[in-house]
């Protein structure tokens, strides 16, 4: 898994590099191989002035499938990239579930989808609708 962190307003040392590699090695382990990058933006929304500014969003690169992005703010750079690393495992496992789901109740074909893709069913054809000739 490929991370990429992009920074604005915001100093990003190799210590909070560490910290965004680590955390999000222990929140997308489930995951296997199903991410293919994780982008990482913080920012420091209003600057200076403080206050409960500082986002995290973490867009995930998933293969055949749209981007998944999911945000995080928080008073602290640290906590709001924990939260955006939750909210990416929660999605990621409702995401598998979905998919697991569909495969499972894959969606039932109407007759004109059937006749073109060659699939018959025997209660379909002619002989099949045809009454006997003592009714």
């Amino acid at each position: 898994m490929e991370t990429k962190i992009v920074a604005r307003k915001t100093a990003v040392g190799a210590e909070l590099r560490a910290y965004v590699a680590r955390r999000l090695g222990f929140a997308l382990d489930r995951s296997g191989n199903r991410v293919q990058s994780v982008t990482v933006r913080l920012a420091d929304q209003n600057g200076p002035r403080g206050g409960v500014d500082k986002l995290c969003s973490l867009q995930l690169a998933l293969p055949g499938q749209p981007d998944l992005v999911v945000r995080s703010v928080a008073g602290d750079v640290r906590a709001a990239i924990d939260g955006a690393a939750h909210r990416a495992a929660r999605a990621l496992a409702r995401l598998g579930r979905r998919i697991a789901t569909r495969a499972v109740a894959a969606p039932r074909r109407d007759k004109a989808a059937r006749e073109q893709s060659g699939i018959r069913n025997d209660l379909e054809s002619p002989a099949a609708l045809a009454l006997p000739a003592g009714a």
